[in-house]
């Protein structure tokens, strides 16, 4: 689990565009990841982090929603922008997901990262991250980075925990896509 240290570092490092790696964000990422070919970290990215990430965008929506009707009149102010963050982040993800899969990296494989549309469409791909960046900053920013107010039911709390992890998990994907598999790219000229 990445810790809210890291946490903070991850969204500052991605949402900047900053090249540095911090010491916090330097235990989040296994040092074998930078080995990794072209072709291996975008099966990484699709296997490990697009699939989860669906299955907990569908996972926490109900939840998400749950708790801002049963709890609305003792916490809306707090609630409302939660439910409206949460489906901004849905809505750019889902997006972003699709984008990936079926043309940057596709792409990506077949023409590398020299071509001029490759570069276009990555340049695009690390405005949407962040774009993605400010939402979960945002998002933690009003839930107390994922902490349910004192005496919040089970549900409450379990939506946050999910929110955290989430937003862990899409932070760790973002990382690995602009601090290593963008870089390699440019470094190489290509895939390897």
């Amino acid at each position: 689990m990445v810790r809210q240290e890291e946490d903070e570092a991850l969204i500052e490092l991605l949402s900047s565009g900053k090249e540095q790696l911090s010491e916090a964000v330097q235990n989040v990422i296994p040092q074998s990841m930078y080995q990794l070919s072209v072709d291996d970290l975008i099966e990484d990215i699709e296997d490990h982090h697009h699939i989860g990430e669906r299955e907990a965008l569908k996972r926490v929506a109900p939840m998400v929603n749950k708790i801002m009707v049963v709890h609305y009149m003792e916490h809306r102010q707090e609630l409302v922008p939660v439910h409206r963050l949460f489906s901004d982040l849905k809505k750019e993800l889902e997006e972003h997901f699709v984008k990936e899969e079926q043309l940057v990296f596709p792409l990506v494989k077949s023409k590398g990262f020299g071509d001029e549309e490759v570069r276009t469409y990555i340049e695009e791909l690390k405005e949407e991250h962040r774009t993605i960046c400010e939402i979960l900053r945002e998002l933690k920013q009003v839930t107390r980075d994922f902490n349910a107010p004192q005496g919040a039911c089970p549900t409450f709390i379990g939506t946050y925990k999910e929110l955290s992890e989430l937003t862990q998990d899409v932070l760790i994907q973002i990382y690995k896509e602009n601090m290593i598999l963008f870089p390699k790219g440019e470094e190489k000229g290509g895939n390897e």
